[in-house]
C-alpha cells in the first residue's frame, strides 16, 4: 500500500514539473515574438539625427492589394543635392510615413523641383519592404526582415548644361547629318529648323538655313527622360532667302 502511495506521488510529481517546462516554453515563445514584434524601424534605417529634411511630398497613393497595404509617395528635392544627403531625404521620408501609417511596403520616388512628377522618376526612388522587394506579394513579415533598397539617376549628380539666354544672338552650325541611303553620319552643310519642339521629321520641318546663320534665341523647352538625363531645344528666329522663321533646334545645333 506504501509502495502504491509513493509511486502516485512520484507521478504527480514528474507531471508537475512537465507542465511548469511547458509553461515556461511558452512563456519563453511569447517574450520573443513579442520582442520580434517590437524591432523599431529606425533600427533598420539610420539617418543622422542633425539631418533637416530637404523635400515635399507632392503625391501619396494608397496602392495597397490583397491584405497588403502599400503607400507610394512622390516627393521634390531642390537641384544639386549630394547622393548622401538625397539618400537621407528618402530615409527620413519612409520612417515618417511607417511611423504615421504602418504600411506594408512602402516607395519613394524622388524628382528635381520643375519636372514632371506624373513621369518616370528623375532623381531616384527608394523601396521599403520586405528584402526591399515592393512586389513580395507574403503578408505577416515581421519587420526585421524588411530592407531600404535605393537606387539613385546619375545626371542628378552631374554638371548641368548651360541654358542660352532668351534674346541672345546665336550662330546656327550642325556639324553631322544621318544619311538614310548610306546608313552612317555624314557631314551637315545646314540646320533644319522644326516647327516642334520634340519632332523633326519632314513634315515638321519648316526651313533648312546654311551652317553660320545667325539666329536670336525666343524660347527653350527642356524635358526629363527616362534616367534622369535632360534634353534642351531652342526656339530662333532666323532669316533666310529675305524671309523670317520661327522655329526649333537642338541644343548642339548653336556654334560655341
Amino acid at each position: 500500500m506504501k509502495k502504491a502511495y509513493y509511486i502516485g506521488i512520484l507521478f504527480a510529481v514528474v507531471c508537475f514539473s512537465c507542465k511548469e517546462n511547458s509553461t515556461s516554453k511558452k512563456q519563453e515563445k511569447t517574450e520573443t515574438t513579442e520582442l520580434t514584434n517590437k524591432i523599431s524601424i529606425n533600427e533598420i534605417i539610420s539617418v543622422p539625427k542633425d539631418f533637416i529634411k530637404n523635400y515635399e511630398i507632392k503625391k501619396e497613393e494608397d496602392l495597397g492589394y490583397g491584405g497588403i497595404k502599400r503607400t507610394q509617395l512622390r516627393i521634390v528635392i531642390p537641384s544639386g543635392l549630394e547622393k548622401n544627403t538625397v539618400e537621407n531625404n528618402i530615409k527620413y521620408a519612409v520612417i515618417e510615413s511607417y511611423n504615421k501609417k504602418e504600411s506594408d511596403r512602402i516607395s519613394v520616388l524622388v524628382y528635381e523641383k520643375g519636372d514632371n512628377i506624373e513621369s518616370a522618376f528623375s532623381v531616384g526612388k527608394g523601396d521599403f519592404a520586405p528584402n526591399g522587394k515592393w512586389e513580395e506579394i507574403s503578408s505577416e513579415i515581421s519587420l526585421e526582415n524588411y530592407k531600404l533598397n535605393i537606387d539613385l539617376n546619375e545626371p542628378y549628380f552631374k554638371p548641368k548644361e548651360t541654358t542660352t539666354e532668351i534674346n541672345a544672338s546665336v550662330i546656327l552650325y550642325k556639324s553631322e547629318e544621318w544619311n538614310r541611303a548610306k546608313r552612317a553620319f555624314v557631314k551637315a552643310n545646314s540646320v533644319p529648323i522644326s516647327n516642334s519642339a520634340r519632332e523633326w521629321t519632314e513634315e515638321n520641318i519648316i526651313v533648312k538655313v546654311p551652317n553660320n546663320s545667325k539666329g536670336k534665341i525666343i524660347d527653350v523647352y527642356k524635358e526629363k527622360i527616362t534616367g534622369g538625363s535632360e534634353i534642351i531645344r531652342y526656339k530662333v528666329e532666323v532669316r533666310h532667302n529675305g524671309k523670317t522663321y520661327e522655329g526649333w533646334i537642338n541644343s548642339d545645333e548653336i556654334k560655341k
